[in-house]
């Protein structure tokens, strides 16, 4: 734990700083470790100190170093900096099985060509939804002369930024290829993981062959097979309010299902000659085939790396330490890939092992049963408390919400995944024989049946989950402070440990009082920079006045990801405390002593007739054309301007080389526009 720590420190301060350290540095650190360790074999105190010291030290820039070396920017071959201002050709590879998305065909690719000259780096691309582009698989290679963006970081207030999350991938750039844009010349895919993918798909046509479908077949897939593509928003939703998400997420527990099946079904081998052997062997084997065929998830690889330790450990028995299972499968992946520690399933999978772990037997201990279903219903109830203690904080970071009820919902749904895993087990493996098959599929489908119909049940419970919670970065590491403190006065028995934890929180409250006035007192005009929509907020302190079209109330996913995080923020809550549709509304807004003006071109001929309104904004939007007379107007009224993403290009330049004297605002290049009144 010691040097796992300053390796991740290591990490982040690489990636954050953007530090680059030379592998001389490791090299060099490493040899002068090695020249101590042999001089001063009979070591003293103050050695050991400077020895242990070293380390750290060591682990820190071992975890610098990494993070250089894998971040593809820094890459002198990356394939950005290779591309030229003319006309570039490229050669790209699929790296994974392509998603299909609303209106396109998401793909992650490997640039591995740039002017026939090798390169570096991976990006995402979207192609055009029609039979060429869904006849692509794993390990396709396509050419293609279009050109590659930046991601943009998000343009709103307070929302969840893309751009920074894919970064956090070591993903900086993305292209849209039309169907004459590209063609495919190959295919040079890993041999394994495409045998992975077509066993997968296999088995989804088993699935679907024998009539499942809807939300049976949704959570078959994410729980058995670990793709949740097909997850649709509905049933994501009913598992997150429920707190049963992590079911559909393949993590360490079904990884661990599947580990404890596989051991009772080859429990008879060990009887054999060398039976021991071979049995650890097919085990392991066995775990980290489910690891490949379910994606391999950062939680799923150190699921695999952990029981792999424990079985090998078990069998010839050596004394294997949990803490040094979980230590050793971190540092592996943190070599394997220094970006892993940013994934969420990362952070949330290790953080919940801990509460498992650690956490777990404490709360056990505190009540003892003679009745053996008492007991194993309080050893899921204490497993889930010690979960989602150590994850809570996390959970409300990134999500904003809490399930109120995870602890009926753990107490049904984690039999159920075990007995799911079971019978899908059975299913797959029977497939070649029909009847039994159909019995294993008789028995799938009901418990998938009964556990989607408990989801549905727990989710419409009064007061099912705590929506709308603003959770910002300093309550998270304040929450962990608190947290550890506690847990450590509790084991420890120290009061001071108690009264430090208690005054953290205190403190922790008033700070969030301070923010909460200073919101109170804050009023802001924002204007949301949408794609093909209208939006706009006017803030009297923390209650919302908010106005938009009939466009964006056909789009709840920009209302979900745009807007609405901006509500947690400011109001706690996500929902807005009053709504005007812009349609039913003459579209000149009050804000204190100030007006906006919205004008697009429907609404051209009816400002010409009735005259051009006297504003302090004008907000411009939808327009391939603007009449001279309605620029005069705003540059006599030295309006300050605001440009809409459905601008046409041409009329953006023209607009800007007419309003020269007026302060413009670009939504789609400068984001949302902010502005504070009285």
């Amino acid at each position: 734990m010691k040097l796992i720590l300053p390796l991740i420190l290591g990490v982040i301060l690489g990636y954050y700083l953007n530090l680059e350290i030379g592998i001389e540095w490791v090299w060099g650190l490493w040899l002068l470790m090695f020249v101590l360790a042999v001089s001063f074999s009979n070591t003293k105190l103050s050695f050991r100190l400077f020895f242990g010291s070293l380390s750290l030290l060591f682990f820190f820039v071992l975890g610098v170093m990494l993070i250089a070396i894998n971040k593809s920017e820094n890459n002198r071959h990356y394939f950005a900096g290779l591309s030229g201002a003319n006309k570039n050709f490229y050669q790209l590879r699929l790296i994974d099985a392509p998603v299909l998305k609303t209106n396109a065909i998401q793909c992650y690719v490997s640039i591995e060509k740039v002017n026939d000259e090798r390169c570096y780096g991976e990006a995402i691309v979207y192609l055009a939804k029609n039979n060429k582009a869904h006849g692509l698989r794993y390990g396709d290679v396509i050419a293609t002369y279009n050109s590659f963006d930046k991601i943009a970081s998000n343009k709103n207030p307070n929302t969840f930024d893309y751009g920074a999350y894919l970064a956090l991938q070591n993903i900086y750039h993305q292209g849209y290829l039309n169907e004459n844009t590209w063609r495919k010349i190959g295919n040079d895919g890993n041999v394994l993981y495409e045998s992975l993918l077509t066993v997968q798909a296999r088995f989804k046509n088993e699935l679907i062959s024998h009539g499942l479908n809807g939300k049976n077949y949704e959570v078959a897939s994410a729980l058995l097979l670990g793709d949740k593509t097909g997850l649709e928003f509905e049933t994501r939703n009913s598992f997150a309010i429920a707190g049963a998400m992590h079911v559909l997420a393949v993590s360490g527990l079904h990884v661990g299902i599947v580990m404890l099946i596989v051991s009772f079904l080859f429990r008879p081998i060990k009887k054999t000659r060398n039976g021991k052997w071979i049995y650890a062997i097919l085990v392991v084997l066995v775990i980290w085939f489910y690891a490949l065929l379910t994606g391999m998830s950062p939680s799923v690889m150190r699921s695999a790396l952990m029981f792999s330790f424990v079985v090998i450990g078990k069998e010839f028995e050596r004394s294997t330490s949990v803490y040094q299972s979980i230590i050793i499968s971190a540092f592996i992946l943190i070599l394997i890939d220094p970006f892993v520690i940013f994934h969420v399933g990362f952070q949330l999978s290790y953080l919940a092992v801990f509460g498992i772990v650690y956490i777990q037997p404490k709360i056990y201990n505190l009540w003892y049963t003679d009745y053996w279903l008492v007991d194993k219903i309080w050893q899921i109830t204490s497993v889930s408390i010690a979960a989602q203690l150590a994850t809570f904080p996390l959970g409300l970071y990134y999500f904003h919400q809490f399930p109120n009820y995870f602890l009926i919902a753990n107490l049904i749904v984690i039999p159920l995944a075990f007995v799911i895993l079971f019978v899908g087990i059975l299913f797959f493996a029977f497939s070649w024989i029909p009847i039994i098959n159909s019995f294993f599929y008789y028995l799938l489908d009901l418990a998938l049946s009964i556990l989607n119909n408990a989801v549905n049940w727990i989710e419409g419970l009064p007061f099912a989950a705590l929506k709308g919670v603003n959770f910002p970065f300093y309550w998270l590491v304040g929450a962990y402070v608190i947290i550890l403190l506690f847990i450590s006065a509790f084991v420890r028995k120290k009061k001071r440990l108690l009264f430090a934890g208690l005054a953290m929180s205190i403190g922790l409250l008033l700070y969030q009082f301070v923010q909460k006035n200073e919101l109170d007192a804050r009023n802001t005009l924002i204007v949301y920079s949408l794609k093909k929509a209208v939006g706009l907020d006017i803030f009297h302190g923390t209650k919302n006045f908010f106005v938009f079209n009939q466009s964006l109330l056909d789009d709840q996913g920009e209302i979900d990801y745009q807007i609405k995080p901006n509500w947690i923020y400011k109001r706690n809550t996500d929902q807005p405390a009053k709504t005007v549709l812009l349609e039913d509304h003459y579209p000149v807004l009050y804000f204190g002593h100030q007006k906006l003006f919205y004008l697009d071109s429907e609404m051209i001929d009816r400002v010409l007739e009735e005259g051009f309104p006297n504003t302090d904004i004008v907000y411009l939007n939808d327009f391939k054309f603007i009449p001279n007379e309605i620029l005069e107007r705003i540059e006599a009224n030295k309006s300050d301007v605001i440009l809409g993403n459905q601008i046409a290009y041409g009329s953006k330049h023209y607009i800007v080389s007419k309003l020269k004297s007026n302060a413009i605002h670009d939504l789609k290049n400068d984001g949302a526009f902010q502005l504070d009144f009285e």
